[in-house]
């Protein structure tokens, strides 16, 4: 899938003390832009209505905290840890996660436009009512992952383990599932799956969903 990448029309401005940065940007009332943070860590803090613009994060954690109804747009994430951030309602344009741990991270009702998820351990997300646009997913385990209740348009999936993932009320009309690991999903019924594209062992493993007792 070819996506358009994050832009960075200035110099990054190189940081490695992200909570500083934050305070000083919502005291003088602006976004937090055009820096590169590297080897920081957010603990225990939570905020909500920020805004990231040209900004990347080398090496970061973020624990036990939340960015809620946050603004992330041309953001690349690299190496960083954002396991069971709460990232709800927030919105991402143009953001890349790369290498990222990001086991339990929530992303429940967020908007999400040409992103890009590659070799990430994504086990336990939730993007429960979220609406994806142009988002990639590549070469990442995705076990027990939440898309219910979603819209998924033009999403991709290469190469990512969705075993027990849950698209129960989340039409998957047109995804192309053939070269991922699809099995013990949730759906309701064949409403979800009407158009999906799979091979014949995915077909067989859909078939037990709906009742369908297939005889060698």
């Amino acid at each position: 899938m070819r996506l358009q990448p994050p832009a960075f029309p200035d110099p990054l401005k190189p940081y490695n003390d992200l909570l500083t940065v934050i305070y000083e940007c919502i005291d003088a009332e602006e976004d937090i832009e055009s820096f590169e943070f590297s080897d920081t860590s957010l603990e225990a803090f939570h905020q909500s209505k920020l805004e990231f613009h040209h900004c990347q994060f080398k090496n970061c954690q973020f624990l036990s905290s939340g960015l809620t109804h946050t603004f992330f747009a041309d953001v690349i994430f690299t190496g960083c840890d954002l396991s069971n951030l709460n990232l709800s309602d927030s919105t991402f344009h143009r953001v890349i996660f790369k290498n990222c741990k990001l086991l339990g991270t929530d992303f429940n009702a967020c908007i999400l436009e040409e992103c890009h998820f590659t070799e990430c351990l994504g086990n336990f997300m939730n993007f429960s009512t979220s609406k994806t646009k142009h988002v990639f997913f590549e070469n990442c385990p995705l076990q027990n992952v939440s898309f219910q209740d979603c819209k998924l348009k033009t999403t991709q999936f290469q190469q990512c383990d969705l075993s027990e993932a849950d698209f129960l009320h989340t039409p998957l009309k047109g995804i192309d599932f053939t070269s991922n690991t699809l099995s013990r999903i949730t759906v309701s019924g064949s409403q979800e799956l009407r158009g999906v594209v799979v091979n014949l062992f995915q077909a067989a493993e859909l078939s037990k969903l709906l009742g369908v007792v297939i005889k060698e």
